[in-house]
């Protein structure tokens, strides 16, 4: 169950790049930008799925790593935004995800 977990976040995360191929090179920027999800784990009662995501800070050799928990079975979505390969950029989009994941919070979080 941990591989299928671990192979299917690995997906998820390689599909916004995956989405739009050819609309531009990819630099430098773009692969320090990359997030890494590695180590999931299924806690002991089953209801909750952690892992670790590392992504570059910017500066020479600085990293930062991060455990996430997320609940099982909650509803999820992949969300790819046009002319967005690698971050929101356009203002309209932006405001657009962030209220789509404040209703998400709303909904699963109380």
């Amino acid at each position: 169950m941990a591989r299928r977990l671990a192979l299917l976040v690995s997906m998820l995360t390689a599909l916004p790049a995956l989405a739009a191929p050819g609309d531009r090179p990819w630099t430098s920027d773009d692969v320090l930008g990359l997030k890494v999800v590695t180590d999931p784990q299924v806690s002991p009662d089953g209801r909750l799925v952690a892992y670790v995501v590392e992504s570059s800070t910017g500066e020479k050799d600085a990293y930062q790593t991060d455990v996430w928990l997320v609940p099982v079975g909650v509803p999820t979505n992949l969300l790819v935004l046009p002319r967005q390969p690698h971050g929101i950029r356009e203002p309209k989009l932006l405001r657009t995800c962030q209220e789509r994941f404040l209703d998400w919070t709303e909904k699963y979080t109380r």
